[in-house]
């Protein structure tokens, strides 16, 4: 069911662009530029897990734009659902979200943010302990 709600999730928000300059620091502190045009141009399902660490744990305004967010929303899923957690620290993995109204989801948005945060938790409970 997981692998289902992850597929689905690539449906649903495969509309949403990623809109350059993406909302991190580029500044030579956090993620070089060619790093952010990468991250920008590259196909969700291809991002490696380091891009978007890199991206996630950079430097960024108080609420990335909600496009962006969903644009990358089922990578994050993905690596998440392997135990590949996009920051230096897991509980920071979905920090992006953080800011975001149930208001600025639709309906079928909020039922895979639903769906996803279910299955993942029976996942980890079949999966304990975790390496």
């Amino acid at each position: 069911m997981l692998q289902e709600t992850i597929e689905l999730a690539y449906r649903i928000f495969r509309h949403y662009p990623a809109m350059r300059p993406l909302d991190v620091c580029t500044e030579g502190c956090c993620m070089e530029p060619a790093g952010e045009e990468r991250l920008a141009i590259m196909p969700v399902q291809e991002i490696p897990l380091s891009l978007l660490m890199e991206y996630n744990d950079g430097a960024k305004s108080s609420k990335t734009p909600t496009g962006e967010v969903k644009h990358f929303l089922p990578r994050y899923f993905e690596l998440v659902s392997n135990f590949q957690f996009p920051s230096h620290s897991t509980e920071l993995s979905f920090c992006r979200l953080a800011p975001f109204d149930q208001q600025e989801w639709t309906a079928d948005e909020l039922e895979v943010l639903n769906s996803f945060a279910i299955e993942f938790f029976r996942k980890c409970l079949h999966a304990y302990p975790i390496d």
